[in-house]
């Protein structure tokens, strides 16, 4: 996500529209590692697995909007999904230490 953040602070200067691109990925970005955090609160000892279910989801939808050719829909499920991988990997990485 750095590449979009570089992408908003040129875009703030340069192009509005670039800056509210990048800005709306890294909010997408942001509620999609909020949504995998909670999931993994939400299901406890299967927070792995609730995890695993939220990125399929938003997969499965971004891949269904892709082929429907609603391209705004599939970029946002993506980086969707793409935030529910921190909280999972943070646990992954603390299991594996124990």
């Amino acid at each position: 996500m750095s590449g979009n953040t570089t992408r908003l602070a040129v875009g703030t200067v340069q192009n509005a529209g670039v800056a509210a691109t990048a800005g709306a990925l890294i909010l997408l970005f942001v509620l999609g590692a909020t949504a995998g955090a909670l999931a993994a609160q939400l299901s406890g000892a299967r927070r792995k697995a609730a995890v695993l279910a939220l990125v399929t989801l938003l997969l499965l939808v971004a891949a269904l909007a892709g082929d429907a050719g609603l391209a705004r829909l599939c970029i946002g499920a993506m980086t969707l999904a793409m935030g529910p991988s921190i909280p999972c990997s943070c646990a992954m990485a603390k299991s594996a230490s124990a």
